[in-house]
């Protein structure tokens, strides 16, 4: 796939994984500093958000269990599926 003069590319191998490759060579690195400021606030409430259905998959058990910890006492649904 061409855009913004570069390329993407996608290899994946069935039970292997998958590389995603992005070359963007029009596209130089900024050359101003970026200031990083403490945050002053971070509210971690995920109710904030409209009730949500989330569908996990994952062939690794503890990245669902992180998943479904985050959302464990919220009024999200969350799914979780496992690759087989």
């Amino acid at each position: 796939m061409n855009i913004m003069g570069g390329i993407i590319t996608l290899q994946s191998e069935l039970a292997k994984g998958s590389i995603f490759t992005f070359v963007f060579p029009a596209i130089s690195p900024a050359n101003s500093s970026i200031e990083i400021v403490a945050e002053s606030y971070r509210n971690d409430d995920l109710n904030q958000f409209a009730l949500s259905r989330i569908l996990v998959v994952d062939d690794v058990v503890s990245n669902r269990e992180l998943i479904q910890g985050y959302f464990h006492k919220t009024h999200h649904l969350v799914l979780l599926v496992e690759d087989r």
